[in-house]
């Protein structure tokens, strides 16, 4: 695996229903996947995110395993290996645009009391400030069709469909700028607020557009996007659950490709997810707990430490030295990933391989050393280190919280630069 960069590489279009912050290329999963496995192999994600490795192995004829406890993340990653009817998604899609635009047109007093019961109080305080009303209007419309559809499968893909026009990486149809920032930005209203399905407002540096016409826009593009989907083995399947505790066998999988989160939030997929998610009737304080349980998050009260390899404690000192808040939630990403690879451990079979691609991170000038940090943790839990490929990280298709121009002077630019794979394999005997 001499050529780790694909820059150059041209994507599945399957891999483009959804924007997904800091996906990995699919050639990386793709390649590993087919030196280091045969067909019908088991290929486990513990945090599949979109679901990239996912997708490559169902192509591959591998039986892809997928979990993460991002809801959002389960959802596209389910759909892009399930095989959808082409033609029975062109008809419904048509008859959701129809029937919205129908309800919004002609009982918009009725679509203003659906929006009033879909919301908590805090739901709603979110979504008054991120969504012009007539933006609501037309998403709560399209969210009453959608679920109205009587094929399942059909309606989780209109929900993604739906998630795809509310985050991108210039904001879709809600007031933020930009969902790939760390914090999202509110646009500022420049014209006539009034909006209506044909029409558009201007806001300051945004036009906001249509949501019943961008859902249609989208939905033909993401049909065409599946038009040549494989059929997956039936037994592939994308879980919702936690990388601390898998909801899988020992000794259960051939492989293992993951990809964990940045550490101390240096990503925050729940910062953007709850756009679309609260949408889906997830309350907002519902998101904010999810969003603690992820690994690399930054809150430490009540989380139980416990020790890490003396290496990666000492590393963790040093930082606590200079910063001991971001000491701590770097202790907790560390020990998270303690537990995730102790669980990768127990679930992957003997004389079989794990790949972990993970990014650097220097806080205050301290570099954490993720990579060494990570294989030693891996040592611990019984893993064999294999070796260590690096990979310089292109930013803008990776849709990182950053600009195209590299500042030397941004702490968050200077964390994002590269990553590396760590290659692991679990002995066939038991260190003594």
């Amino acid at each position: 695996m001499e050529d780790f960069e694909f820059h150059n590489s041209r994507e599945n279009s399957a891999h483009n229903l959804h924007a997904f912050p800091a996906k990995f290329p699919p050639e990386l999963p793709r390649t590993i996947i087919r030196e280091l496995t045969s067909v019908g192999d088991v290929v486990l994600d513990p945090m599949c995110g979109s679901g990239t490795t996912v997708l490559e192995a169902a192509q591959l004829d591998r039986i892809a395993v997928g979990v993460d406890i991002d809801p959002l993340s389960v959802l596209v990653a389910q759909i892009k290996i399930t095989p959808v009817d082409l033609v029975a998604a062109y008809e419904e899609l048509c008859h959701i645009v129809e029937s919205a635009a129908s309800r919004v047109h002609d009982d918009p007093e009725s679509v203003k009391r659906s929006i009033a019961s879909h919301f908590d109080e805090k739901s709603a305080q979110f979504v008054n400030y991120w969504f012009h009303p007539q933006t609501q209007l037309e998403l709560m419309a399209l969210i009453e069709s959608i679920e109205s559809c009587p094929d399942r499968l059909l309606r989780r893909f209109f929900r993604v469909v739906l998630s795809s026009i509310i985050i991108t990486k210039t904001g879709g149809v809600s007031l933020a700028l930009d969902l790939a920032h760390t914090r999202p930005h509110k646009a500022q209203i420049m014209s006539n607020p009034a909006l209506k399905p044909d029409s558009a407002v201007s806001y300051r540096r945004k036009i906001l557009r249509s949501p019943i016409q961008e859902f249609k826009r989208r939905g033909e593009i993401n049909i065409q996007s599946i038009s040549n989907q494989v059929v997956a083995d039936s037994r592939c399947c994308v879980l919702r659950g936690n990388a601390l505790g898998l909801p899988l066998a020992d000794e259960s999988a051939d492989l293992i490709i993951t990809s964990p989160p940045y550490a101390s939030n240096a990503i925050d997929y729940m910062r953007a997810h709850k756009f679309s998610l609260v949408w889906f009737k997830y309350p907002i304080e519902t998101l904010s707990d999810i969003r603690s349980r992820y690994i690399g998050g930054d809150s430490v009260n009540g989380f139980s430490f416990e020790p890490l390899p003396m290496e990666v404690q000492g590393i963790v000192s040093v930082l606590s030295c200079i910063d001991a808040a971001r000491g701590k939630a770097v202790e907790r990403y560390f020990i998270e990933i303690q537990h995730s690879l102790r669980e990768m451990f127990r679930v992957l079979r003997r004389g079989k391989a794990a790949v972990v691609v993970i990014g650097n991170s220097v806080f205050r000038g301290v570099s954490i050393e993720t990579a060494s940090s990570v294989a030693r943790i891996g040592e611990d839990a019984g893993f064999v280190t294999a070796g260590i490929n690096s990979r310089k990280l292109d930013r803008n298709r990776r849709m990182m919280p950053i600009g195209k121009v590299h500042d030397a002077g941004s702490q968050i630019q200077n964390r994002m630069l590269s990553e590396e794979a760590v290659f692991f394999y679990k002995p066939y005997q038991e260190a003594v």
